[in-house]
């Protein structure tokens, strides 16, 4: 019998039992319990010893004792591991789930170019030189975006693609610089026929990968209460810990670090901690340091220092507003309204994590909309929230000039359990992908520090080759 017609390893049932049969495969792991040896075999057509093996950089087990640049090195061992191996068959489930409802839908997939011209996306372009035009750059895509809408133009109603896109950017653990996505436009539709098509595919994937049924319509949560509420634009779900604004029964308080805020335009926000009563002092100094890490001048609690500078019907208020009980503690951050929510929504993910209360195995699903037309960046100037092209809440166009950061825009996101799975405006939609640790699911991705440790890239190039290029490499100057 041939490999290629011989059973493989999930293909025997009950109904063998009692069979001889020739299985092929290849041997995982082998188990030697003294007299009895078992042998763990996975599928392949057929096994031919080219050389023995030499020991290997790590064991090829699920749980393995080896940090990510050691796997990353050898990812070709690394996804042998059968956790590796089913994350790699998952996507693959997903992407062909996703093909069949967009063609089901009478989406037209369309290939777009790599090489494109550079174009102002809120990341750093990769550039490639061109040969042929000395001194001339191509810009590898971030996005499809222009070209999309240039379909719709030529008369593609309803495109897609299972896009690759790169961005020049730092890396996290939730983003690389080479990314896979869906990308989707659509003609002479509304935001409502965006979510009914995105509720769908979602409802199809979750489905036949996983068979979970989703329900749908998806709840909506507006930016504005989202941040209020929750700390942040993509919430989590899977607990109920809520924050509280405490703004105006403390505009008269003796309290001097909360009422100067709130006379500077601040605001003060607060957090019940479940049965926080009994947390020790290095657990509350930890969290001020990560609040003041994430920009927050400082943290308050009650009860504690702050009791004695608050009246007692402010304490009340504050623990009404809060939902606190007798063993809960109360957490207080006073700033900018911006600042105070993003504090706030990272101290409720610890505190969520901390006490675990987070519920494992649910999918909790909302789309947040609208969304705010503008944000802070890093140096406190005014940018986009989106992207360039969004359009603003019609209601909103007499705040441009003066109330910039109030503007809606007609943009949403598709949040699941705290991650953005989707996102887009009237005009583009676009999906990441949910994951703790994105490299996970790559099968050869690249480090924080944009290297492939399997390959060596990047590497130099020969004097030849940058010739020919136009090319010529100045070293960076030294810091003096």
């Amino acid at each position: 019998m041939s490999g290629f017609n011989a059973p493989h390893c999930g293909s025997l049932r009950a109904s063998d039992d009692g069979r001889e049969v020739e299985l092929f495969g290849w041997v995982a792991r082998r188990r030697d319990h003294g007299g009895v040896t078992f042998l763990d075999v996975r599928d392949a057509a057929e096994v031919e010893v080219i050389s023995e093996a030499k020991t290997p950089p790590f064991e090829i087990v699920d749980d393995v004792e080896a940090d990510e640049a050691l796997r990353l090195k050898y990812r070709y061992l690394d996804i042998r591991r059968p956790k590796m191996a089913q994350t790699l068959e998952l996507r693959h489930r997903v992407v062909q789930a996703i093909h069949r409802y967009m063609d089901g839908h009478e989406f037209m997939e369309v290939e777009t170019p790599m090489l494109l011209k550079g174009t102002p996306e809120g990341s750093r372009d990769f550039i490639v030189p061109s040969r042929l035009h000395p001194g001339e750059f191509f810009a590898l895509p971030q996005s499809p975006q222009q070209l999309k809408q240039l379909l719709m133009v030529a008369g593609i109603g309803r495109y897609y693609q299972i896009a690759r896109c790169l961005r020049d950017e730092d890396l996290r653990a939730d983003r690389v610089v080479e990314i896979t996505q869906l990308d989707v436009e659509m003609s002479f539709c509304t935001e409502e026929d965006v979510f009914a098509l995105i509720e769908g595919l979602w409802a199809k994937v979750w489905k036949d990968v996983l068979g979970i049924e989703i329900p749908t319509p998806f709840p909506r949560l507006d930016m504005q209460e989202s941040m209020l509420r929750y700390g942040t634009d993509k919430p989590d779900l899977r607990y109920e810990l809520e924050i509280a604004d405490v703004s105006d029964v403390l505009r008269e308080t003796g309290a001097t670090v909360l009422r100067g805020a709130l006379d500077a335009g601040g605001v003060v926000r607060c957090l019940a901690v479940p049965g926080g009563k009994d947390m020790s002092r290095r657990e509350l100094d930890e969290l001020a340091l990560l609040a003041k890490g994430a920009g927050a001048k400082g943290l308050a609690w009650i009860p504690g220092p702050l009791d004695r500078h608050l009246a007692e019907g402010e304490l009340t208020a504050i623990r009404s507003a809060s939902g606190a009980t007798a063993d809960d503690l109360v957490l207080l951050v006073a700033d900018r309204r911006r600042k105070a929510e993003t504090v706030m929504g990272l101290l409720r993910r610890e505190i969520a994590r901390r006490r675990k209360l987070i519920r494992q195995g649910e999918w909790k699903f909302l789309w947040v909309y609208p969304m705010y037309l503008f944000e802070e960046d890093d140096l406190g100037h005014l940018t986009y929230g989106h992207h360039p092209f969004t359009s603003p809440w019609p209601e909103d166009m007499h705040l441009l000039a003066d109330r910039p950061y109030d503007v809606r825009a007609r943009a949403y996101d598709c949040v699941m359990n705290g991650v953005e799975i989707s996102g887009g405006s009237i005009r583009i939609h676009d999906r990441g992908q949910d994951t703790d640790n994105i490299r996970d699911v790559v099968a050869f991705p690249k480090t924080q520090s944009h290297q492939d440790l399997m390959l060596g890239a990047p590497s130099p190039v020969s004097p030849e080759q940058l010739e020919e290029l136009h090319i010529r490499v100045v070293p960076p100057s030294k810091p003096s």
